[in-house]
């Protein structure tokens, strides 16, 4: 996912991240894996399913001296089309956070959409790449989402940075995640369009 150059320590010296155990509670699922969202405004139904998953560790594309965990998938969505996404370790040794980022092939932005970050509390901004960031906007107990109870909930925004000096941004997405279900609303902000979760299953 992530590339980096650099210089090669000995084998025998190199350190091994793995993802935070949080990617795997709130956007790391099996093969398999399914949800199905439909948009408040118009009813329009969204299905999304993980149709490949890849794990193994990184010894190639190095981040600063040491090795990392990598957890790609292939995913499908009835809306979107093909995409794929993943979590790794690649920032663990230098920021100590994991990224999930995910993108469709008929996505037009140009970058992945940035969806969560580990090991963050509440309010902390990081700009990413490419002009984008991501914040851990709030952190629920519990989150009620048509007339279903979700709990232990993470909203994460991603940004388009338009003043990185005076710290402006402006919201492009909000992403809720429930702990062991995944994302269970979605706001694009850029379309106006909210999708709900109405049923998954965790393979």
């Amino acid at each position: 996912m992530a590339a980096f150059s650099g210089c090669k320590k000995p084998e025998e010296l190199r350190e091994t991240y793995y993802i935070d155990k949080e990617l795997y509670d709130y956007v790391l699922f099996p093969k398999g894996s399914w949800w199905i969202y439909k948009e408040e405004t118009s009813g329009v139904e969204d299905s999304v399913v993980i149709t490949k998953k890849e794990q193994y560790i990184n010894k190639v594309r190095i981040a600063a001296d040491y090795d990392f965990e990598v957890y790609d998938v292939d995913i499908y969505s009835s809306q979107r089309g093909n995409g794929s996404g993943g979590g790794d370790a690649a920032y663990k040794g230098t920021h100590g956070d994991c990224l999930y980022i995910e993108n469709y092939n008929s996505d037009t932005q140009g970058v992945p959409f940035y969806k969560y970050i580990s090991s963050r509390d509440k309010g902390d901004t990081v700009n990413v790449i490419q002009g984008v960031a991501i914040t851990k906007l709030d952190t629920m107990g519990f989150y009620s989402s048509n007339g279903n109870m979700f709990f232990d909930v993470v909203v994460f925004e991603y940004l388009r940075i338009d003043d990185l000096v005076k710290k402006k941004y402006t919201a492009l997405n909000r992403y809720y995640f429930s702990k062991n279900i995944g994302l269970i609303r979605e706001e694009d902000c850029v379309n106006n369009k909210t999708w709900n979760i109405t049923s998954y299953s965790i393979k």
